[in-house]
């Protein structure tokens, strides 16, 4: 097998319409999803008027209903996701549709209030923040986080896409990358890099959806060898009875783009990508591919190759040239039996 793709992001929503009892979404891809409006019980609630009042947020990859505080990605709809908000959470919502007093956790208020209602809306994420035990570390991540988003309010639609990567796991699943990702939470890069370590361990929870959306089944993180020195693939998953491999790399930023920012340098960013580029990729996806053939020895598996970019660009202004970069350079440099998924990051998933 010689596959190659660039994964630009998650499924995308081009219109939404309520039939009936059931929640319509169209996407791009020519599908159309019906999902029963009971698991949403906002929207179940809510008046034909304030249904009607929706908008595509992250290019299409979610729906936000803003009258009603209501968020929904794609990628929960194809994974036949309900509402994850709690009995208490939904009460307080029809209380205050009601012009009841507001309680603590209502609204991003400050203090309380906004701690409250931020563990409920990223469940996950508090989850990974709660295992450390000093949050006042210098070099916590999650450091003073209700500040930091109170005062910088886009950093939730930040939040709002690791939230939704995150819950796309299953419990045992989502204790293994916690369990990971828990030593480089207050692991600070001190060449500038900040928590690269932290999101590269996270960027596998991407891989994990990426194989969970494509139809594979018991998809599962590997545990890691005991034995020192000997690597083992992220993830195992199952095509019909063929055992797939995957592992995940991530490209970062280069040094220079990061000494600049570091610096608060004044740069250009290039509009072609150059052969550095393509040597730091060309050699992601052979250690790669060494790794899983040396896990995989004498047994019969497919191996995917998961590579998260960070270009130069942090604003993926020239997205679309650099997917035709890539997409003409593995077509020309194919990988016999592996099968090469490239995912752009951008600014909003770096905070």
């Amino acid at each position: 097998m010689n596959s190659s793709q660039t994964e630009l992001g998650h499924p995308t929503a081009i219109a939404v319409s309520i039939v009936g009892d059931s929640l319509v979404v169209d996407l791009a891809d020519g599908r159309s999803l019906t999902i029963p409006l009971a698991w949403f019980p906002r929207l179940e609630h809510a008046t034909e008027l304030e249904r009607a009042k929706w908008r595509l947020i992250g290019n299409g990859e979610g729906i936000h209903w803003p009258e009603l505080d209501e968020d929904i990605s794609v990628e929960s709809l194809l994974m036949g996701r309900k509402s994850g908000e709690s009995p208490d959470s939904l009460r307080r919502w029809m209380k205050w549709r009601s012009g009841g007093p507001r309680e603590p956790g209502e609204g991003l208020g400050s203090g309380h209030e906004l701690s409250g209602d931020l563990r409920n809306r990223f469940p996950r994420i508090y989850e990974l923040r709660d295992q450390v035990s000093d949050p006042n570390s210098p070099d916590f991540y999650f450091r003073d986080f209700e500040n930091r988003v109170q005062k910088w309010p886009t950093w939730i639609e930040v939040f709002e896409g690791w939230e939704k990567d995150l819950q796309g796991l299953d419990n045992q699943s989502f204790d293994s990358l916690k369990s990971e990702a828990l030593p480089y939470l207050i692991h600070r890069d001190a060449k500038g890099r900040g928590w690269q370590q932290l999101f590269d361990i996270l960027n596998q929870a991407r891989a994990y959806n990426y194989l969970t959306l494509n139809g594979y089944s018991r998809v599962r993180f590997i545990p890691r060898s005991e034995v020192q020195g000997r690597k083992t693939p992220d993830l195992e998953a199952f095509q019909g009875d063929e055992r797939v491999l995957c592992e995940v790399k991530t490209l970062n930023a280069s040094d220079n783009e990061i000494k600049a920012r570091r610096n608060r340098e004044v740069r250009n960013v290039s509009l072609e990508l150059g052969d550095a580029f393509f040597v730091k990729l060309r050699s992601a996806i052979n250690q790669a591919q060494e790794q899983l053939s040396a896990y995989s020895a004498g047994t019969s598996a497919r191996y995917v190759v998961y590579i998260s970019v960070c270009f130069d660009d942090i604003f993926c202004y020239y997205k679309a040239d650099y997917q035709r970069q890539i997409d003409e350079h593995l077509s020309m440099n194919r990988i016999p039996d592996v099968e090469v998924v490239v995912h752009f990051d951008s600014f909003r998933r770096r905070p």
